[in-house]
Parts: C-alpha cells; structure tokens; sequence
C-alpha cells in the first residue's frame, strides 16, 4: 500500500469514527491481522491487530463489534457504552460504501475467505 492510500484510508477511518460511530476505537485489520489503519484510543491496541478487544462484548462501559468490509478488510470498532447490533450493521454499511474504493477489484489488500476470518478470531482469543 502507497503513502497516499494511507493517507486517504486515515482520513476516512478517523471521518468514520467521529462523524459516524462516536467510537472510542475504530480499526481496519487485513488478512493476515496486520493493522492497516486506526483511529482513537490506538495505544489500547497492538500492531498485530485488536486482539485485547472481544467482538461480541458488550457492557455499560463499552461495546467491541467487527465486520467485514468487502471481502478484504475487517472493520473493529470499540464504542463507548453499549450498542444495538442494528445501529452497528448500518456502521458497516455506512463504512463499506466509504471504503468501497479501496476494497474492489484493483484494491491492495488480499481477499479474505471465510478460513482467514476464522482462523484470525481464534489467534486474537488465543
């Protein structure tokens, strides 16, 4: 992935999360787990991606959810309190429709298979 790219994929990640989500954390992970992008609380994380965020957990505090974006990218996010899985399904939507330049045909980024996906959870639940 070139500079430029990156830079439009912060810009974009960052425009997700304060305009759209109000997240605490909003991430954008590849195939391999590898980070690519991030926004917010990022020093919460590591480079090897949001593995001490559980998708699924939700409390008064903090919801974790992940989706796909595409069939390249994961989205996580982190939102502060809790959420309703159909607020976070229209995040998705919303995301993916921003995203969708850099997810396509041409896109950088390998496409992910179900096995990859899976295979990904377990690693970042150990």
């Amino acid at each position: 992935m070139d500079e430029q790219t990156a830079e439009q994929l912060q810009s974009v990640i960052e425009d997700l999360r304060l305009q759209e989500a109000n997240a605490r954390l909003v991430c954008l992970v590849d195939k391999n787990g590898q980070l690519i992008v991030a926004s917010g609380h990022v020093e919460e994380h590591s480079q090897k991606g949001p593995p001490a965020y559980r998708p699924g957990r939700s409390d008064k505090n903090q919801t974790v959810r992940w989706g796909l974006v595409g069939d390249r990218l994961i989205l996580w996010v982190v939102f502060s309190g809790p959420l309703n899985p159909t607020d976070f399904a229209e995040f998705v939507r919303k995301a993916t429709a921003r995203l969708q330049p850099f997810v396509g045909a041409d896109s950088p980024f390998p496409v992910l298979t179900d096995e990859d996906t899976h295979d990904l959870l377990e690693d970042w639940h150990g």
